[in-house]
């Protein structure tokens, strides 16, 4: 496991969307992509990604519509 400190919220905000667009956007033939956690600790995140949406790999598999 890798443990990361953030200096600022903001700065956590973009490194999380950043790791959510890198696995998304992955090209692969197989099904990829992860499980994101619900509630309202992520919200912030999400709200971010629905206000500048990105391409997603045809593979890419998610629990939520981006």
């Amino acid at each position: 496991m890798k443990v990361i400190n953030f200096k600022s919220r903001e700065k956590l905000v973009a490194s999380a969307i950043e790791l959510i667009k890198i696995e998304l956007q992955k090209n692969s033939n197989k099904e990829h992509g992860l499980m994101l956690s619900g509630g309202s600790t992520p919200l912030v995140i999400y709200k971010k990604i629905a206000e500048n949406p990105f391409r997603v790999d045809a593979n890419a598999v998610s629990d939520v519509q981006l």
